[in-house]
């Protein structure tokens, strides 16, 4: 297999030798923390003479499997897309869709996110990717033809591998578009691309069950307290704390779909009782974590 030589990595020694060790960056720790997971709703046969609308409450996606169709209801105004295109949407319109060639069939769901509101995130991300224009080896050109009419209508579970490889593509999309937008994006985007406030993001990101406090935070950055604070809160559009919350409750909601005790989940979503953790979920989602518990659906509409 040739000698590996490690270059960006860190070599470390274990019991079984050299060992290389994967430090995660900046994009990276934003998608692990959003975590986009497509879960297809329709399969389409579309005419040029019958529209179909839908109005989804979430992010949402369209790949074209067969024809051609018009989209409208995008920030771009009406989109024109063909067998092979991919379109996402983040914010949550209403749309219309019809064939412009047929047959025309088009694969449609929503985009959930774990981390949080995919919008504010990814606001001017374009809304069309064409995979046969990425070239050969993209990703996207390698993942969206084995999306087969064996996999969503014959095979058992076929839905569910779909979902996976959907959810690739998204996330490929997401992180190719991240690597393009200006350094003055707003949002947590423009804070991983600053160089004073993307140590901060990350710690909080890395740790989130440390015991921060807008100093502590401040001093990662190097910063006097209240220039953290304004500057933070002018790039991201949130306060500091209430970046960390949204990490912390993300945490806690996918930890209380497992069996680990409430306590548990209480320290590793950085609060130190479950009575002060209670608090901070019931502020967030109206519910107590018990409740979401029994039904993960409650509250998440908030």
């Amino acid at each position: 297999m040739g000698n590996l030589q490690p270059t960006e990595f860190e070599t470390g020694e274990t019991a079984c030798g050299s060992s290389l060790r994967v430090d995660a960056d900046p994009t990276a720790s934003l998608l692990s923390h959003l975590k986009p997971a497509c879960m297809l709703t329709h399969v389409l046969p579309l005419t040029a003479t019958q529209s179909w609308q839908w109005h989804p409450r979430e992010a949402s996606f369209h790949y074209v499997l067969e024809g051609r169709c018009q989209i409208e209801g995008t920030d771009d105004g009406p989109l024109s897309a063909e067998a092979g295109d991919f379109v996402l949407i983040f914010r949550p319109v209403h749309r219309i869709l019809r064939a412009e060639a047929q047959p025309c069939r088009v694969v449609s769901g929503t985009i959930q996110s774990s981390g949080g509101d995919l919008a504010p995130l990814l606001a001017g991300v374009p809304p069309l990717h064409r995979a046969h224009a990425e070239g050969p080896t993209s990703l996207l050109t390698q993942v969206l033809p084995l999306v087969t009419d064996d996999l969503l209508v014959e095979r058992t579970g076929g839905i569910a591998v779909v979902n996976l490889m959907l959810s690739v593509v998204v996330m490929e999309v997401i992180r190719e578009r991240l690597q393009a937008l200006p350094v003055e994006s707003v949002g947590w985007i423009g804070a991983l691309q600053d160089d004073d406030l993307a140590p901060v993001l990350l710690a909080m990101l890395s740790e989130p069950e440390y015991p921060w406090t807008v100093e502590k935070l401040a001093s990662v950055g190097c910063m006097a307290r209240s220039t953290f604070a304004r500057r933070f809160r002018e790039v991201v559009g949130q306060s500091p704390m209430d970046v960390l919350t949204s990490i912390r409750m993300r945490i806690a909601t996918d930890l209380l779909q497992t069996s680990l005790g409430l306590k548990a989940v209480s320290r590793q979503s950085g609060y130190g009782s479950i009575s002060a953790f209670t608090s901070a979920f019931r502020k967030r989602y109206g519910v107590t974590p018990a409740q979401f518990r029994t039904d993960p659906t409650s509250g998440m509409t908030r």
